[in-house]
């Protein structure tokens, strides 16, 4: 199985990155920073194809995908390399090459190109020992409420041929033949990781639930550490060992993205925020002085590449993007002003505060546009005081991890370090911002939370997440400056007993990895909740029972190994077309997303909701009456029922069965139906597992 799923990643790599790798080289960014900005540009070109197929009628698949996009990337390439006005490369070739000297074996090593493997493999060996060990398998999947509809997006792509985030639904035969418990089943959402899953499934033949593990892979393993290096390697142009620091501090924080796979799961979050660094790095090479008229277009095509990416991955990562960037961009334009007015500090102060302006009222009127009332207006409530909010901040205790002290360490440094360096004060500011988004969250309830929050869903889950992603650079730069320290007492040490240090770049390389082993320890090793807990805790050990109790059938049963298999065998027995009642707290709700069986209620939630057909609602509650009242008939017929599914009930203890939206009042007619109800015939039997067909329609 992990063979398969190896397999899978593969090929969810050729898709990320083999048409962006090309498109980003036409734009004239070196062959480094074009493998690590490619999924920027191959999400947005994806989700463009697939809208132009489905509207065109076209059944897409993972070579008419993939040809396309791979054509798309060559014309940027023969665009960008071949014609003569972007001929000339010298000017724009070299964008993420580190300026400044590298004198140490370490710094020396930071600028080379196996830097950004080591991100990777490192960032591997997290995923391994997080995620692999404490699941059963390759194919285990989390059952909870979002991922009923990750599951069955990919599962409609697979089926339907329409991979595009128009028209997304879970419930693709409803547009032919009515199989719908919903007015709406069809709409907007933004389904790039979806699309990415879904190629996978459909070039490697895995099943649903080993893509979606698979395609989230390549976004934690290798596209996020990717981008983190190019973000810091610019960033950090002149302090190469942040950037080597950088590839321990990427998987040093077990909240982010641990948190947002096993909570939901927001699998299209982390896809999302995968690309916030690389955007990031667009962003300031877009920005940067003395920079010609063809290059800065290109800059800005690539940037808006980005931004279409994230959007059609999550929107809400556009203004995590515009959060973090934003100091950055009142920093620049206060210090542009200053330097076109010889230096003063009025045209600085008058420059910076013009452009915080325009910010703010841009904010504002993203709160108010329309569409996005549904998720601004979500609510999630507080649940604790503004000083444990704070405190949990500075000591890194995010929700329900313990805190990491060493990684609150590194990060109170580097925001030392940035007071004092000033040219990159603004990673503070940022990492600030997010901080005050958070503790405005947990600790207050009124229109301001939806005002800083609202983009998010004011969850806290969402916004500690980016909280982690704007400390990364600070606990980088923070670690190093630990090194420089030591370095420095050392030299000092010494100097006083053996005189003049010549060794000073290998006392240098000798304190850096001391500091990386150290920190390293210290960070994995078990430590005390500040709440007063007596038992020492280990984030990370926290990080792999949470993904226990998510993935691991032993914990999380509601659609067990013995229901998939009897799944399985209705799948085979019914016609593709024919629907199927169920109950989905019965662990029925996955049987459509992972095997494709055509139950009709495929959400734990679907039961009185305010779009829920008047047909869906009496069969609901009157379906084991259809034998004897002709309108239960006529609504089975609309939704053109023909079998009923039954799967374990689990009812003395309450595992195995979804309790959290469930009424037993509103599932009466499905739960009603036995062997001995008139109108209907066993099938497919299994212990308490039945299939039966609804004969009463018949004739």
């Amino acid at each position: 199985m992990w063979g398969l799923f190896l397999l899978t990643l593969v090929a969810s790599c050729i898709l990320l990155f083999l048409p962006g790798f090309f498109v980003y080289r036409g734009l004239g960014f070196d062959r480094i920073a074009s493998v690590a900005c490619a999924p920027l540009a191959a999400l947005i070109i994806c989700s463009i194809i697939t809208t132009v197929l489905w509207k065109a009628g076209v059944f897409c698949s993972w070579w008419i995908l993939l040809l396309i996009a791979v054509f798309v990337g060559f014309a940027f390439y023969f665009v960008g390399v071949r014609l003569p006005l972007f001929s000339s490369r010298a000017a724009h070739a070299k964008l993420s090459e580190p300026s400044g000297l590298a004198q140490s074996s370490l710094e020396r090593f930071a600028s080379s190109a196996i830097c950004p493997i080591l991100y990777v493999a490192i960032a591997g060996v997290a995923y391994y020992l997080i995620f692999v060990l404490n699941v059963d398998d390759a194919s285990s999947f989390v059952q909870y409420y979002d991922n009923m509809h990750h599951i069955g997006s990919i599962q409609s792509f697979l089926l339907s041929g329409n991979w595009s985030s128009f028209g997304a639904t879970s419930y693709p035969q409803a547009l032919g033949n009515g199989v719908s418990p919903t007015s709406s089943p069809s709409g907007f959402y933004p389904s790039a990781w979806h699309c990415v899953a879904a190629f996978a499934a459909s070039l490697t033949g895995c099943s649903v639930s080993v893509a979606e593990n698979a395609s989230i892979a390549v976004f934690v393993v290798i596209v996020f550490p990717l981008g983190m290096y190019l973000l810091l390697s610019e960033l950090f142009a002149d302090k190469p060992l942040v950037t080597l620091f950088g590839a321990i501090i990427v998987p040093a924080f077990a909240f982010y993205p641990w948190r947002l796979m096993t909570f939901g799961p927001l699998f299209p979050n982390i896809a999302s925020m995968s690309l916030i660094p690389g955007a990031a790095y667009l962003f300031m090479r877009m920005t940067e002085g003395g920079v010609a008229r063809p290059q800065r277009a290109l800059r800005v095509v690539a940037f808006m590449l980005a931004l279409g990416s994230m959007a059609f991955s999550q929107p809400n990562t556009v203004f995590t993007l515009g959060l973090f960037l934003a100091p950055y961009l009142i920093a620049m334009v206060s210090g542009t002003a200053s330097d076109k007015c010889d230096g003063r500090v009025a045209a600085r102060l008058v420059a910076g505060a013009i452009a915080a302006l325009l910010i703010v009222l841009l904010w504002l009127v993203c709160y108010r546009l329309p569409f996005l009332q549904s998720v601004i207006q979500y609510s999630w409530p507080s649940y604790t005081s503004s000083s444990q909010a704070i405190g949990d901040i500075v000591n890194t205790r995010y929700l329900y991890h313990p805190q990491q002290l060493a990684l609150s360490l590194a990060i109170a440094v580097g925001v030392i370090a940035a007071i004092i360096d000033r040219r990159r004060l603004w990673l503070v500011v940022s990492y600030a911002l997010a901080g005050a988004i958070y503790v405005v969250v947990a600790c207050t309830d009124g229109e301001l939370r939806h005002v800083l929050a609202g983009f998010w869903y004011t969850d806290p889950n969402r916004i500690i997440a980016f909280v982690v992603i704007f400390a990364m650079p600070l606990a980088a730069w923070g670690l190093v400056s630990l090194a420089n320290g030591f370095a420095a007492i050392a030299r000092f040490i010494i100097s006083r007993i053996w005189g003049e240090v010549r060794l000073g770049s290998a006392i240098l390389s000798v304190c850096a990895l001391a500091v990386m082993v150290l920190f390293t320890i210290v960070n994995y090793w078990p430590n005390y909740l500040i709440t007063g807990q007596t038992d020492s805790e280990n984030a990370f050990d926290v990080a792999g029972l949470y993904m226990q109790d998510a993935f691991k059938d032993s914990n999380n049963a509601y659609f067990d190994r013995d229901e998939r298999d009897f799944v399985h065998e209705v799948r085979n027995l019914v016609n593709q077309d024919d629907g199927i009642a169920n109950n989905p707290n019965d662990g029925s709700a996955s049987a459509y997303g992972l095997s494709g069986t055509n139950v009709l209620y495929r959400f734990y939630d679907e039961a009185g909701s305010s779009s829920e057909l008047e047909s869906s609602a009496l069969v609901r509650t009157a379906l084991n009456e259809v034998a004897t009242h002709e309108d239960v008939k006529q609504a089975a017929r609309e939704l053109n029922l023909k079998y009923v599914l039954l799967l374990k009930r689990d009812s003395t203890d309450g595992t195995g069965f979804y309790r959290l939206c469930y009424d037993e009042a509103q599932w009466r007619g499905v739960d009603g139906i036995n062997d001995d109800t008139p109108g209907f015939e066993v099938v497919l039997a299994e212990g308490d597992m039945r299939l039966y067909k609804i004969t009463a329609l018949e004739g």
